[in-house]
């Protein structure tokens, strides 16, 4: 071969070499590149008319990180979204421009709007939901909700269902107007925990309470032609104040009067039709403004009332500062407090204490974090407390008050049940393998199971063990 050829030759081969080497370099770490970058999700998307945004909520939930934010750009015309399943912590949020907040239309469909999926935390706000069809706007089995600032039309606003986990409930709505109908709360299996209505408007449909269990308030709220029902068989308080009911109608039709409380309420409706269809209990009204100084009769409204209500001491004002009874001559008042405590527990929240008097339940509240409660203006008698939490042991204690205010401490020992990890029915190593595979977990894991935190420090750690190996040697 001349000298010339092999120069030739040499070149063509060190060429292709270069090129074997360079697709082999890419082919080996393109897609590992690729991976990396796809199993990093963004804390932050965006819904909106441009072309680097994405067009449906369905797309926003796929491709934003769990516990993110999905932010939806205000536009002239309505977003058009098809049912969506919430499957992970997630914060909605639209962003108005001068004032006028984005609009959603939901797609016709059988399902729920919006379904949102136990544990997770679910938070929306600044949006108008409409459709048109009968089906609710958002469902929720979860625990854990935000809503602020959502303006609803046609359909069911919120459907608010028993949680999937025994998780307390922490539920917040405010804020909010829900027009042609109103939320629905249908709580059947045993809860703890709060949900709370402030600021918000109601129109034209009654709010309907199946409560098990949970502290419902309802304050500062506006109630246009609507009203409240509480059905059959609740347990749990509820406690309406501070609200204004108006317009042309106002309903309340109670089928449990036992824990539901309406004080310092102002009812200037042209007409009232409130029904107390619990024949074991009073519906008492008392303490609420109705238009007049001399009360429900003597305003100008009309009046329909049926079953057993008490409601002689009205407010003489709008503010609800005076009322009739303040001319008599007051009864002097204590005060019951003191602490609640779960044996071997970091967290004392939600233990529920009812007040009664002569076996009638008076009230009823829940511990916060370190155990503490109490019940105020109570007069000098003798009274039961009890104590419950469950898969503890329940306390009953009676205590006579007088005048001097009374404090009361005690700490609830677990049943058997706490241990029963599996829900067996027996106790066994099955139930400290629980444990033991959730050990290191701690809440807002995937894998969490809450009876397994025995000492509820929201982490499954030593000290759950102790407590389990603690109970099998006694």
């Amino acid at each position: 071969m001349k000298r010339g050829d092999f120069i030739s030759y040499y070149n063509r081969i060190s060429k292709y070499i270069i090129i074997s080497i360079t697709a082999l370099f890419l082919l080996l770490f393109t897609p590992i590149y690729t991976s990396s970058a796809k199993d990093t999700l963004p804390n932050t998307v965006t819904i909106g008319p441009y072309i680097n945004h994405y067009n449906t909520l369905k797309e926003a939930l796929e491709n934003v990180s769990d516990g993110g934010t999905i932010e939806i750009l205000y536009k002239s015309q309505p977003y058009v979204f098809s049912e969506t399943t919430i499957n992970k912590n997630v914060t909605i949020i639209g962003l108005s421009n001068n004032g006028k907040l984005p609009v959603i239309h939901f797609k016709e469909a059988t399902n729920p709007c919006i379904d949102v999926e136990s544990p997770n935390f679910f938070s929306i706000k600044n949006l108008i939901l409409k459709s048109q069809f009968s089906r609710p706007l958002i469902q929720t089995n979860t625990s854990n909700i935000n809503m602020d600032n959502v303006i609803t039309y046609y359909s069911i606003p919120v459907v608010l269902k028993d949680s999937l986990n025994s998780t307390p409930l922490n539920i917040t709505i405010k804020n909010s107007t829900f027009n042609n109908d109103v939320p629905r709360i249908q709580l059947t299996n045993e809860v703890s925990g709060n949900i709370s209505f402030t600021d918000n408007t109601f129109h034209n449909t009654s709010l309907t309470i199946k409560n098990n269990g949970a502290n419902i308030n309802m304050d500062n709220n506006n109630f246009i032609d609507s009203g409240i029902i509480s059905e059959e068989n609740n347990i749990g308080m509820v406690s309406i104040y501070n609200n204004s009911f108006e317009g042309s109608r106002c309903t309340v039709n109670s089928y449990t009067s036992k824990n539901l409380s309406f004080h310092s309420n102002s009812f200037t409706s042209d007409t009232y039709r409130i029904y107390n269809n619990d024949l074991s209990h009073t519906l008492n009204l008392n303490n609420n403004w109705w238009g007049s100084i001399n009360g429900p009769y003597g305003s100008d409204s009309t009046i329909d009332f049926q079953g057993n209500i008490i409601y002689e001491n009205w407010a003489l004002n709008e503010e609800c500062t005076e009322f009739v009874n303040d001319l008599i001559t007051p009864i002097e008042q204590s005060e019951i407090s003191g602490t609640a405590t779960l044996k071997n527990s970091s967290n004392h929240q939600d233990i529920r204490v009812d007040l009664f008097r002569n076996k009638e339940k008076l009230s009823s509240t829940y511990t916060d974090v370190n155990g503490a409660f109490n019940f105020n203006n109570i007069e000098p008698n003798v009274y039961t407390l009890s104590f419950e939490y469950p898969k503890y042991k329940a306390i009953i204690k009676e205590i006579n008050v007088n005048t001097e205010s009374y404090n009361v401490n005690v700490e609830l020992e677990y049943t058997d049940n706490l241990f029963d990890i599996n829900s067996d029915c027996t106790i066994s190593n099955e139930d400290l393998s629980r444990i033991i595979n959730c050990f290191s977990y701690s809440i807002g894991n995937h894998n969490w199971d809450s009876k397994c935190d025995l000492n509820r420090n929201d982490l499954i750690d030593i000290f759950d063990l102790i407590i389990f190996l603690r109970y099998e040697g006694e």
